[in-house]
């Protein structure tokens, strides 16, 4: 049998565990990142993934707790992680090119996916690996 102190210990890390899985859930997913992350450089101009981080993060009306939630390791924000992760499958597809570090910019085939209209970019459609 717990203690009173270990069953409050427990109680609160369960509790942790919950509002984190929660929060977790409202982060957006690759394909819908994909293409917002897309969208933002169809004007062919080049932007840094800060940049690009940030405004994904407003488009999405992401809170404070959903930008901040960290990884396990604790390494880096779940969302920074995803955002990444993007603009790493875009990249692998020829979607976008790195322009410098950090600095990337949409290519022509990324322009034509957009003119497709679609309602979500899943890389695996346009893999060049």
């Amino acid at each position: 049998m717990q203690s009173a102190p270990q069953k409050y210990r427990y109680q609160m890390v369960e509790s942790k565990i919950v509002e984190d899985f929660k929060i977790k859930e409202n982060i957006p997913k690759g394909p819908k990142i994909n293409m917002s992350l897309l969208v933002i450089l169809e004007d062919g101009e080049s932007r840094s993934m800060n940049e690009i981080t940030e405004i994904l993060g407003d488009y999405f009306k992401l809170t404070k707790e959903e930008k901040e939630l960290r990884k396990p390791s604790g390494s880096e924000t779940i969302f920074h992680n995803r955002v990444h992760w993007s603009k790493y499958n875009l990249k692998k597809s020829g979607l976008i090119m790195d322009v410098s570090k950090g600095i990337v910019v949409i290519t022509q085939k990324g322009k034509d996916v957009l003119k497709k209209n679609p309602s979500s970019i899943d890389t695996r459609d346009y893999a060049t690996y």
